[in-house]
């Protein structure tokens, strides 16, 4: 009987309690990192409901599934209990923050990519830069082991997170592998924009939209 209920035991601890390879310190930022994640594919989605733009309807489609590899990715890696009670306000959230912009036409979208994945480059770069710094105080063994394959990178080929993440690297390497992906969205929609002088409701609406993303990071490391 007990062999029975086993893996379901097994399943139910491992989305309770906090993986040991997972440092306490980069908890609150993975955390933000899924309720980030899980906006972003909303923002894309809801983006591709109000776009009939060939061109631009097969950008939003590939920024949207690379976006929703990083939450799954994030799903494996960060256990239920862990993840922001705030998931359906940063769904909701996504949803504005994609359809006001596609409902107002083509430049408005893009400098609202441009304007979260920026933010997002600097977010990654806060961790990436953390996790260095933990690998330099932890000695040149452990530094030396940075490198890995793509796919423990994503994480999506390995049956446990412990196998995937079982030392720093392997997280740092995923974490600079979505930020590279974040950065060629900011510039996919950059190139997309343009060179053109954007006026001050539009410059508004990217500041604005910039500091919501930073705002909910902050609240998203908290709840």
């Amino acid at each position: 009987m007990f062999l029975r209920i086993r893996p379901s035991l097994q399943i139910w601890a491992s989305s309770w309690f906090r993986p040991d390879w997972l440092p306490a310190h980069m908890v609150a930022a993975i955390r933000s990192d899924h309720a980030g994640e899980t906006g972003a594919v909303w923002i894309y989605r809801s983006m591709r409901w109000f776009t009939r733009d060939p061109d631009l309807c097969a950008m939003l489609e590939s920024h949207r599934r690379q976006e929703q590899i990083h939450l799954d990715a994030m799903n494996r890696i960060l256990p239920w209990r862990f993840r922001s009670r705030l998931l359906p306000l940063w769904v909701l959230a996504g949803i504005m923050t994609g359809s006001i912009p596609a409902l107002l036409g083509r430049r408005w979208m893009l400098g609202t990519i441009a304007a979260v994945e920026q933010f997002v480059d600097v977010h990654y770069l806060e961790q990436i830069e953390r996790l260095k710094e933990d690998l330099i105080k932890a000695g040149p063994e452990r530094s030396s082991q940075s490198a890995c394959h793509s796919d423990i990178q994503c994480g999506l080929k390995a049956e446990t997170p412990q196998h995937v993440f079982g030392e720093y690297p392997n997280l740092l390497a995923m974490l600079e592998a979505f930020r590279h992906d974040e950065l060629e969205h900011r510039d996919d929609a950059l190139d997309k924009l343009g060179a053109t002088r954007p006026g001050f409701m539009f410059r508004l609406w990217c500041s604005l939209v910039g500091q919501g993303s930073a705002m909910a990071v902050r609240l998203a490391k908290w709840v």
